[in-house]
């Protein structure tokens, strides 16, 4: 099974205690404001709210935040309409209002009903300080809360419950570019549905997981998280067919990111391992089961093909031969030895050469 997040990188560990800190510091003022004699309707609502709500008081929840916020409706956050009159009273109870029902400890389901609603979008716009200035501390928060539940709930998947899968990667793809400590627990979730099963890591690939990865890497640097995006993306790829070919030409800008990674971090040989191991497992050889008709055998090495000629223009014979002199200097002569004899047979210049023509053909003309 594949290592829980906090297991699995100590920045994202890092992260995530600080933010499970202030959480548990905040928790008890979310959960104790006593109501004033002038509060209106929407404010003691938002007072009332608690993690056994259902979905249409989360609905109305969020419309009170935006209404607190002077904003109408969710459009206008993409729209940049300017703010009207404002009830700042109103927005702090109702952010308070969404770490409470988003709490750690707090069922799943408020969560995922705030999601539901827009309630993440409206959150984070109000975190990055578009909103009163006064509230931007309680919309951090309340965003801070979202997440480690979000966070949480993939953490505690069960790899044998397949039927969850769609919801992993609905996550993944809607709300993974938010926190690095969703995107981690995401690429850990992943990670152990593929070691369970290979028709799971099948079913990511059809489901555009490549993709979703990729957006990831783009919003989150960290050179820890990038390592976990070559642990997660080995293990998604590596099981046996060629099923790998399409979906990997599809997104083949994937392979010059994973390379120009690699260059940004020289030194970190853990990443250069785990790149160079992955790049490898792509470049691996066409095996055609018996009686695979030769337009099928065509179209998958033409998919490789693609693959070889997107590494051979990222320079990765080039980042092998530094990879490798780097790591005997270092001392480290069991890496170094790796990378002369399994990426040399498979990275240099000779390897990334074109295939296609070489395809036997059953039937020549």
């Amino acid at each position: 099974m594949a290592p829980k997040k906090d297991q699995a990188s100590p920045g994202g560990k890092e992260a995530k205690g600080k933010k499970v800190k202030a959480a548990k510091q905040d928790k008890a003022f979310a959960q104790n404001v006593e109501g004033g004699e002038n509060d209106t309707k929407e404010q003691l609502f938002c007072r009332s709210i608690t993690a056994e709500c259902k979905e249409e008081h989360v609905s109305e929840l969020i419309g009170h935040i935006l209404s607190g916020a002077g904003l109408s409706n969710p459009e206008d956050l993409e729209e940049g309409v300017e703010p009207v009159k404002k009830d700042l009273v109103l927005l702090t109870l109702g952010l308070m209002a969404v770490r409470r029902i988003c709490d750690i400890e707090a069922p799943a389901a408020p969560t995922f009903f705030v999601l539901s609603c827009n309630g993440m979008e409206t959150i984070a716009y109000l975190a990055k300080g578009n909103g009163p200035q006064k509230t931007q501390k309680n919309a951090e928060l309340a965003l801070n809360a979202i997440c480690l539940r979000v966070a949480a709930w993939l953490d505690d998947v069960d790899p044998l419950d397949f039927m969850e899968l769609p919801k992993v990667i609905e996550l993944g793809r809607e709300y993974g570019h938010y926190d690095i400590g969703i995107a981690l627990s995401f690429l850990a979730c992943l990670e152990r549905f593929a070691t369970h099963r290979s028709e799971n890591a099948l079913a990511m690939l059809e489901e555009d997981v490549l993709k979703i990865i990729h957006l990831l890497l783009a919003a989150h640097r960290a050179p820890e998280f990038v390592d976990e995006v070559f642990v997660a993306l080995y293990r998604i790829c590596d099981f046996p067919g060629n099923h790998i070919a399409e979906p990997l030409a599809a997104e083949i800008e994937l392979v010059q990111t994973v390379v120009e990674a690699m260059q940004q971090a020289p030194l970190n040989m853990r990443m250069q391992v785990n790149g160079f191991r992955l790049l490898c497992l792509w470049n691996q050889p066409e095996i055609f089961p018996e009686g695979m008709e030769f337009f099928e055998k065509e179209e998958i090495t033409k998919n490789k093909d693609d693959v070889r000629v997107a590494m051979r223009q990222s320079g990765v014979p080039k980042e092998l031969e530094k990879a490798f002199d780097v790591l005997s200097r270092s001392g480290l002569t069991h890496q170094a030895s790796w990378i002369k004899i399994i990426g040399a047979n498979t990275l240099m210049p000779d390897r990334l050469g074109k295939r296609v023509h070489q395809l036997p053909r059953d039937n020549p003309i």
